[in-house]
């Protein structure tokens, strides 16, 4: 459920920056609102501080490789043992992917796949932080991994569909430029 609403606010997103760049603030406020709902407001503090520094974890319980990870890709004896674990890393990488490509949108500089990977990490690190100090959470280095690669792919996403809205607003903003001087 959780992963389709995310690709929903995605693909919706997507489509109104799109016809109207007015639509990127509001969209990006939304975006904010339900991270911090997400991470923070529908969980109850634990009693004892939980946190993972293992890389990999959530795959590791949801593929098996079969003689190993090499053997496992070559022979092609890989098994899905935990759909909720892979539903996880999903979701993570789904949830940041708005991030990536609300950056360049709202704070209008020169934007690199590499700086809004940097920024995209930080704001997850916050986040584990945050939740790893309140106990509303699981504080997982592998989140942070998830909520990077979401970053990266919501620039793409960026650059696929949505570098126009930006380029059209610059044109705007130069030709009242000229037509003020």
């Amino acid at each position: 459920m959780e992963i389709s609403v995310a690709t929903a606010f995605i693909i919706v997103s997507i489509m109104l920056i799109r016809k109207n760049n007015d639509f990127a603030f509001p969209i990006a406020v939304a975006y904010l609102i339900a991270i911090v709902y997400l991470a923070f407001l529908v969980r109850e503090p634990m009693p004892l501080y939980h946190y993972s520094l293992n890389l990999f974890t959530a795959a590791r319980k949801g593929i098996e490789f079969g003689g190993g990870f090499i053997p496992g890709l070559l022979s092609g004896n890989v098994m899905i043992t935990s759909w909720a674990s892979l539903e996880g890393i999903v979701l993570n990488i789904l949830l940041f992917i708005p991030f990536g490509f609300l950056i360049p949108i709202i704070w209008k500089k020169r934007w690199t796949w590499w700086k809004v990977m940097i920024v995209g990490l930080a704001a997850s690190f916050c986040i584990e932080i945050i939740q790893l100090v309140t106990r509303l959470g699981f504080a997982d280095v592998d989140d942070l991994i998830n909520n990077t690669i979401g970053s990266g792919l919501g620039y793409l996403l960026y650059k696929g569909c949505l570098t126009h809205v930006v380029n059209q607003e610059l044109r705007i903003s130069r030709k009242e430029d000229k037509e003020t001087t």
